[in-house]
């Protein structure tokens, strides 16, 4: 899988990536699938990964998809049989014009959208739909999440991983009902 990330310019920071999947080199251009994400970003100088939020945005997600798709293809006939990431900057005049990308760098390795979506994956048996580079369950709800890998409190000192997540699904109702395709506060949706 690749992860393609743009940061836009006229907007809040936010990064998208795609995803390409495992295949021997001759097969992987027809087996890549495009997982494109916004990168939320922050920090006091607005470039510390802080988590991502999937979909992409509907304006810029298809081009950076296929963007992705002609790197994947690249990177195949080079060899490269597993994940990877790139990040795109997505950027327009004074927000008035269409968008532009520019691919900014390629990681041979898993990256910080990759776990979320896998989470997602999992959990609902869904898939990419390949036209709208949205993920769809397998009755075709549309499905959408925010992930985090800085989530951040003094609150949390001292407190185990474990009792946290216990915690919050006993007081919160985290849950998700994998029949009925529902998710309590924080899941997807």
């Amino acid at each position: 899988m690749s992860h393609l990330c743009s940061r836009r310019m006229d907007q809040p920071p936010a990064v998208a990536r795609t995803k390409d999947w495992r295949a021997p080199p001759t097969a992987l251009s027809s087996q890549i699938r495009s997982v494109c994400h916004d990168q939320l970003l922050g920090g006091a100088t607005g470039q510390i990964f802080l988590g991502c939020a999937f979909p992409a945005d509907d304006e810029y997600r298809m081009v950076i998809q296929e963007a992705a798709r002609a790197v994947g293809e690249v990177l195949a006939k080079k060899g490269v049989v597993s994940r990877f990431a790139i990040d795109f900057l997505a950027y327009r005049d004074n927000g008035r014009s269409s968008w532009s990308i520019s691919a900014l760098e390629i990681n041979l390795r898993m990256g910080g959208t990759t776990h979320p979506f896998l989470a997602l994956q999992f959990l609902t048996g869904g898939s990419i739909d390949e036209s709208t580079g949205l993920f769809r369950s397998p009755s075709g709800h549309v499905k959408y999440y925010r992930a985090t890998d800085n989530l951040r409190s003094d609150a949390y000192r001292g407190l185990l991983p474990e009792r946290n997540v216990s915690t919050r699904v006993r007081h919160r109702g985290l849950e998700f009902r994998e029949q009925l395709e529902e998710s309590g506060p924080g899941l997807a949706s």
